[in-house]
């Protein structure tokens, strides 16, 4: 699984901005450890919306890859970066899990009676 952080338009010192990439790395590696082999790779987008006027105003955006059709994407906003990177890598990690389970579950349904779609479909 790789990992890509992208951070725009933060005032940050390099110590801070070292030590948020080093956070988020650290905190996606956790929470996929589980299912990391099922990841082809996670970009984090991390931007100041409004500049340095304060407020809820930073963005994160975690993108999934799952060697699916469509990538798993958390996003929000809060003053917090930290906070809000802890948050959406969970809700991420949730959402790729449930569309892992899915698939396995198509997977299944097709094996059993040959259909090419959900059951009932």
């Amino acid at each position: 699984m790789k990992i890509r952080i992208q951070m725009a338009n933060l005032t940050l010192t390099e110590l801070e901005r070292a030590s948020l990439r080093s956070h988020v790395q650290q905190r996606i590696e956790r929470v996929f450890a589980r299912i990391g082999k099922r990841v082809r790779h996670i970009d984090v987008y991390l931007n100041d919306v409004d500049g340095p006027r304060g407020g809820p105003d930073k963005r994160c955006v975690i993108k999934v890859d799952t060697h699916g059709k469509e990538q798993i994407v958390a996003h929000g906003l809060d003053r917090n970066l930290f906070g809000l990177v802890n948050q959406l890598a969970m809700t991420a990690m949730r959402n790729t899990l449930e569309r892992i389970r899915r698939a396995k579950d198509d997977a299944m349904i097709e094996k059993h009676d040959g259909t090419t779609g959900l059951a009932g479909s």
